[in-house]
C-alpha cells in the first residue's frame, strides 16, 4: 500500500511538473488570448493607417475615418475584436493623428517583428486605454515644403516597410497555422491534403493578390487563417511567396526606405535566394542590385 501511495505521489508531481514546463514554454493560455487580442489591434490599426497613408496623399489627414475610401462604421478592422467598440481616431496635427483603443497586455509581449514595427514608429503601450501617434510625410501634409516627395529614408516610407515586414509574417503565420490543420500548403494537391490552388504548383516570386495567387489568399480567408481585410490593403500585392518541394516558404518585399535597404536580412532576392557579397551588390549599400528582405518558415 505505501507503494502505491508513493506511486500517486510521483505522479501527481509528475503531471504538475508537465504543467509547470507547458506554461513556461507556451505561457498562460489567458496570456496568449490576451496577446493574440492585441495583435489583431496592431493589425486593424495597420490597415487603417494603410487607408489614412493613400487618403493623405491628395487630401491630407480625413477629419474622421468615414471619409476614407473602405473603411466604414460597420468594417470589422474598425471594431475592438473584444469589446466591439468603434477605435477612436484623433487629429493631431497636420501630419500627424493617433488611434486609440484598450490593449490586454503590454507591447513588450508581442512579437519580434511587431515589437521591431512599433519601436521604429516610436510606439509602445501598457495594458489599458492607449493611443499610438502616427505621422504622415506628404506634400499636403508638410505645408513648409508644398512640393517635396519622400525620400529612401523617410518616415512614409519606414512606415511603408514595417506594414510590409508585417503583411510578410503574418501571411507565413497564417500558413503555419494551416499546415498544422491540414498537413499540407494550400498550394498542395487535394489528394496530398491541400488546397490545390494556383493549379497545384509550387509559387514563386508570386504576388500574394496576383491573380495567380489570389486562389491561394482566398483558401486561408475561407479557413479564417486571415482576415477578408487582409486583401484590402496595397501592401499584398508587394510580398512576394516562394515555395519549395522541401516545404521552405519564403514571403519577400523590397524595401523602400535606406534603414531597411541596409538591414542584414535585405539580401535576397524576390525568390528568396541568398544573393552573393549583398554589401557590395545590394542597392542599398551602392550597388546595382534590387535586393529583398525575407521572412521564411
Amino acid at each position: 500500500m505505501a507503494k502505491y501511495y508513493l506511486f500517486i505521489t510521483f505522479l501527481t508531481v509528475f503531471v504538475i511538473g508537465i504543467f509547470i514546463i507547458a506554461f513556461g514554454f507556451i505561457g498562460n493560455p489567458l496570456e496568449q488570448k490576451a496577446i493574440a487580442l492585441d495583435k489583431e489591434r496592431l493589425n486593424a490599426f495597420t490597415t487603417i493607417q494603410t487607408e489614412i497613408l493613400s487618403y493623405s496623399y491628395t487630401k491630407g489627414l480625413p477629419q474622421n475615418l468615414s471619409q476614407v475610401l473602405y473603411l466604414n462604421p460597420t468594417d470589422s478592422d474598425l471594431k475592438d475584436p473584444e469589446t466591439q467598440k468603434l477605435y477612436v481616431y484623433k487629429v493631431i496635427s497636420n501630419n500627424s493623428y493617433q488611434l486609440c483603443t484598450t490593449f490586454s497586455t503590454d507591447s513588450s509581449k508581442q512579437d519580434r517583428y511587431t515589437k521591431e514595427a512599433l519601436i521604429k514608429a516610436n510606439n509602445s503601450y501598457k495594458k489599458g486605454y492607449n493611443c499610438l501617434k502616427y505621422q504622415i510625410t506628404t506634400p499636403q501634409a508638410n505645408n513648409s515644403y508644398p512640393t517635396r516627395t519622400p525620400t529612401p529614408s523617410s518616415t512614409t516610407f519606414e512606415y511603408y516597410d514595417a506594414n510590409l515586414k508585417n503583411t510578410a509574417v503574418e501571411f507565413l503565420s497564417a500558413n503555419i497555422r494551416y499546415y498544422a490543420t491540414h498537413n499540407a500548403f494550400p498550394w498542395n494537391s487535394v489528394s496530398k491534403g491541400g488546397a490545390g490552388c494556383n493549379s497545384g504548383a509550387l509559387p514563386s516570386g508570386l504576388a500574394i493578390s496576383s491573380n495567380q495567387f489570389s486562389t491561394c489568399l482566398q483558401v486561408l480567408i475561407n479557413d479564417q487563417e486571415l482576415k477578408p481585410s487582409f486583401n484590402q490593403t496595397t501592401y499584398t500585392s508587394q510580398v512576394y511567396i516562394t515555395a519549395t518541394n522541401q516545404n521552405t516558404v519564403f514571403a519577400c518585399f523590397r524595401p523602400q526606405s535606406q534603414n531597411q535597404r541596409k538591414d542584414s536580412n535585405t539580401k535576397f532576392n524576390i525568390n528568396g535566394t541568398l544573393i552573393t557579397n549583398p554589401q557590395s551588390m545590394c542597392e542599398g549599400w551602392g550597388g546595382s542590385t534590387p535586393c529583398y528582405w525575407c521572412a521564411q518558415l
